[in-house]
């Protein structure tokens, strides 16, 4: 043994090009008869943590630890340190000067090409990411899962070519074929290099590695965190591997010539949201979407644009472009209704709403806050006449749209019966989460059909809908077009509905409020 090396190995060998670390790792525990890749660190390094895909991703961010285990494998303490990556606050390390996020690391499960690993020997690096599904060498999906008992393989194991549960070997697997595209999306992934996207423009937008990994992840999530405006920190990372390769095939579709044109992938979002076509508001499932690709994965705006609408967005210009330079001025409350055609009561519910802030005194109000009440008066409220195409049942008159339980956004004018888009939209996105496409429809009854057999229907469709978002019904369906007449609850449980299920209600309004 030579002054450089620590114990720990008797058989030494170095790291291959390309070679994964952790499959290093396991590679050199299993030479020296160690039970993993957990067993090997814990014995020759300060990493402590529970599994080992946890433990290797420590080992990445410790210069120290990864400088004894070169010593350990190879006796040179330089030989793994170019796996170190910076760590960056957001749970995200740098590797190669990119950010790579950690939910870019497979950590629940790893994948295994089996023609590499017969003819190499050992594991690719490429394969750690989730964003990887196809061997870019032979063109054929990675196994994540083995072929003889179904078991997950993971880097708990002890033997780089051998399932954990019963000991097959991987390198007798067949794996399937991939297209030609999906290899070129996994070789993109691979590289860690800078994307290329083409969004509504004819010009092509260059972004780092990190945005490809957003708008992968953003593709992958599904329709409850779409509904909810929730993207987990860890999710890829978990993720199986046909769950995963269908993103891949998403990208495959929309790549040509090296880059990714976004508006293609918009058919996609419309997709998940389109439970909100129902929403008689044309922009609705657009600015959704942007708070969900903008707002939570921080693309940025053109791109979120792109991948939000097939079509481009109409920009709505400053005060100073709509009135070619010269704005009109208004200091009173009443020219302010007189410019926006409204009452005064409208007015100060404009301000209370804090649409439009009160000027100091001498000063005009701003026209860019007046044009921002103009588009809420007619694309952020709900005609009664609006709100009974959404809710699937006719409204009869001002007494009807005023019962229906939601608040009016204008409580000092009783005349004024519209409803904030936002409030109906919070119970209908609700409604997206917790519906399960799934579940049969046979003995299930419509919430418009359970209102038509009493004699207050908008009464008891609101009702049933708020029992739905309690929870006090095991399991709801929605069949198109996705108006709230159009939500199914079994048979059996219709009585909560038809019934009253007052404390039902009562806590879905308290949930509400």
């Amino acid at each position: 043994m030579t002054a450089g090396f620590l114990p720990g190995c008797y058989k030494n060998f170095p790291q291959e090009t390309g070679e994964s670390l952790p499959g290093y790792l396991l590679r050199l525990s299993h030479a020296n008869g160690y039970d993993g890749i957990a067993d090997l660190l814990r014995a020759c390094t300060g990493v402590r943590k529970a599994g080992a895909a946890q433990m290797v991703h420590a080992l990445r961010q410790s210069e120290n630890d990864l400088k004894t285990m070169s010593r350990v494998a190879v006796g040179d303490d330089r030989h793994l340190v170019h796996h170190l990556g910076f760590a960056i606050i957001d749970g995200a390390i740098g590797l190669h000067n990119t950010r790579v996020d950690d939910d870019a690391w497979l950590a629940g499960r790893a994948q295994v090409c089996p023609r590499c690993l017969a003819a190499r020997g050992f594991l690719l690096e490429e394969w750690d990411f989730a964003l990887v599904t196809v061997c870019t060498e032979h063109g054929s999906l990675l196994l994540d899962e083995c072929q003889e008992c179904g078991g997950a393989i993971t880097w708990n194991r002890s033997h780089p070519s051998h399932c954990e549960h019963c000991g097959a070997d991987f390198r007798h697997a067949n794996a399937n074929a991939a297209q030609s595209a999906e290899v070129d999306v996994a070789g993109d992934f691979a590289a860690v290099a800078p994307f290329r996207f083409l969004g509504h423009g004819a010009e092509g937008l260059t972004q780092q590695w990190d945005a490809g990994f957003r708008i992968f992840k953003g593709l992958a999530l599904n329709r409850r965190h779409w509904a909810a405006v929730e993207v987990p920190p860890k999710y890829l990372r978990d993720m199986s591997l046909s769950e995963r390769h269908r993103v891949t095939q998403l990208l495959a579709q929309v790549r040509h010539d090296g880059s990714y044109h976004l508006p293609a992938l918009a058919g996609h979002t419309e997709t998940i949201l389109e439970p909100l076509r129902s929403i008689p508001k044309p922009t609705a499932i657009r600015k959704h979407a942007m708070r969900i690709w903008q707002g939570e994965l921080g693309i940025p705006r053109p791109l979120a644009e792109a991948l939000s609408s097939s079509m481009p967005f109409s920009d709505e210009p400053p005060g100073h472009e709509v009135f070619q330079g010269r704005p009109p001025s208004f200091y009173s409350n009443e020219a302010v209704a007189d410019f926006l055609g409204v009452s005064g009561p409208t007015v100060h519910a404009l301000i209370k709403a804090r649409k439009i802030a009160i000027p100091a005194m001498g000063e005009a109000f701003d026209i860019d806050e007046l044009l921002g009440a103009q588009r809420f008066l007619s694309d952020g409220l709900l005609t009664p006449a609006e709100l009974a195409m959404l809710l699937g049942i006719p409204l009869f008159g001002a007494d009807d749209a005023g019962e229906t339980g939601l608040p009016s956004w204008n409580p000092r004018n009783n005349s004024d019966r519209r409803i904030e888009l936002r409030v109906v939209m919070e119970y209908h996105l609700q409604l997206l989460a917790k519906f399960d496409e799934h579940v049969p429809l046979a003995g299930m009854v419509s919430l418009g059909k359970l209102a038509t057999r009493t004699t207050k229907p908008l009464d008891t469709l609101i009702r049933g809908v708020k029992v739905l978002l309690s929870g006090a019904v095991g399991s709801f369906a929605w069949s198109r077009p996705f108006r709230w007449a159009d939500l199914l609850v079994p048979e059996d449980e219709a009585n909560l509905i038809s019934a009253g299920a007052q404390q039902a209600c009562n806590t879905a309004i308290g949930q509400q409020e």
